[in-house]
C-alpha cells in the first residue's frame, strides 16, 4: 500500500455531511435488536454485525492529527480486513477510499470511518450507513462533532437485566457486577442528558417500551432518525443469517421476532444481594428511568455478600482510574 495515499496540505477542517446512525448502549441491552431494526430501512445500510469502531479508532494511530500516510493507510487496512467484515461476508476495496481520502482537507479516525462505511453502503445501495457497538455513546460528542448530521440511538435497559443477560452469555465472572454497575449509571445519565442538551442527533429508547409497543416506539425512533416509518421494520428482515440471540427463546427457529419475555428477568436470575447492591449504587438514574426498586430480605449471607461487593468496589475504583489515566495519555 506504500506510495497510495496523498495528504492534503489544506490543513482546514470541513464537517462530514453523512447521516450517519450510531447505536450504542450497554452490551446486552437491544443494542442489536435495534441494528436489526435500523437495518431493515432501505434507507439506512447497518453494518450487519457488531463492528469495534472505538476500539479501531483508538488504537491504530494516536492524536493530534494530521496522521501521517502509513498511519491512515494502516487504520484502513485495520476496518478492511477486520474479521468482522469477514463474517459479515463484506469485501471492501481499499482504492476507492484512499482516493476518497485523498481529497478531503483533513483526515481524522472519524474522516477514515466514514470513507470505510461510504463503501459499505454503495455497495448495499442505501443512502445512509450505520454501526452497532455498544457504548458508543461515550464518544458521542466527538462523532456528532465531525458528523453533525448523524444520530446516536442509544439503548437503556434496566440494569439488572443487563447483568443477568450478560451471565447467560458470558457467564458469571465475564462482567463483573461492580464495574458494569458503574457503566451504566454513567451510560444511562448520559441517555438522559443528552437529548435535552441537543436540537437533534440524539435518541434515546427504553428497551421495555420498544418491546411493549414495537409500533409506536419504531415510529418515534424513525422520526428522531429521519427516516419514514415502515411496518416491515418490525419484521426485522436485516437479520443475518448468523445471527443468534440465546436470550431470544425464537432465534433458534428461525423467527425474527420482537418479544418482551426477555423483561425482568433479574427477578428469577439474578442474586439477591447483586440485585440489591446495584439499587443502593444505581438508585438516582434508576428511578429517572422508572425501573422500580425491589424489597429483597436478605440474609446474613446476603448481607456479607453486599459488603463484599462495597469492598471490591472500594479496590476496583483506583485500578480504573490508572486504567483511564493510562489510556488518556495513549490518545
Amino acid at each position: 500500500m506504500t506510495g497510495r495515499l496523498r495528504l492534503p496540505s489544506d490543513p482546514a477542517r470541513r464537517p462530514l455531511d453523512d447521516e450517519a446512525v450510531f447505536i450504542g448502549g450497554m452490551p446486552r441491552s437491544g443494542t442489536s435488536l435495534m441494528r436489526d431494526i435500523i437495518g431493515s430501512h432501505p434507507d439506512v445500510a447497518m453494518f450487519p454485525g457488531e463492528l469495534p469502531v472505538t476500539t479501531l479508532l483508538a488504537g491504530a494511530f494516536p492524536e493530534p492529527f494530521p496522521p501521517g500516510k502509513d498511519e491512515i493507510e494502516r487504520l484502513v487496512e485495520a476496518f478492511v480486513e477486520h474479521p468482522r467484515m469477514e463474517r459479515a461476508g463484506i469485501e471492501l476495496d481499499r482504492r476507492p477510499i484512499l482516493d476518497g481520502l485523498a481529497a478531503e482537507p483533513a483526515i481524522t479516525r472519524i474522516t477514515v470511518l466514514t470513507h470505510v462505511m461510504r463503501q459499505h453502503a454503495r455497495q448495499a445501495g442505501r443512502p445512509r450507513w450505520g454501526v452497532k457497538e455498544p457504548l458508543t455513546e461515550f464518544c458521542a460528542d466527538r462523532l456528532l462533532a465531525e458528523l453533525p448530521r448523524a444520530t446516536v440511538v442509544h439503548m437503556v435497559r434496566d440494569p439488572r437485566d443487563v447483568v443477568s443477560s450478560q451471565r447467560a452469555i458470558w457467564g458469571s465472572e465475564a462482567q463483573h457486577v461492580v464495574s458494569t454497575t458503574y457503566a451504566w449509571r454513567r451510560s444511562a445519565a448520559l441517555a438522559h442528558r443528552q437529548p435535552q442538551a441537543r436540537a437533534r442527533g440524539y435518541v434515546a429508547v427504553r428497551y421495555e417500551n420498544l418491546v411493549a409497543d414495537p409500533a409506536a416506539v419504531v415510529a418515534a425512533i424513525c422520526e428522531g432518525v429521519g427516516i419514514a416509518y415502515r411496518p416491515e421494520l418490525l419484521l426485522l428482515s436485516a437479520r443475518p443469517p448468523w445471527w443468534v440471540n440465546s436470550s431470544d427463546p425464537t432465534s433458534s427457529k428461525g423467527r425474527a421476532d420482537i418479544f418482551a419475555s426477555a423483561v425482568s428477568r433479574h427477578v428469577r436470575d439474578l442474586p439477591v444481594a447483586d440485585c440489591c447492591f446495584m439499587q443502593l449504587r444505581a438508585r438516582d438514574e434508576m428511578e429517572r428511568w422508572g425501573y422500580q426498586l425491589r424489597g429483597v430480605p436478605l440474609t446474613a449471607a446476603d448481607r456479607s455478600r453486599v459488603g463484599l461487593r462495597f469492598a471490591q468496589e472500594a479496590a476496583w475504583r483506583p485500578v480504573k482510574w490508572w486504567r483511564d489515566r493510562r489510556a488518556a495519555s495513549r490518545g
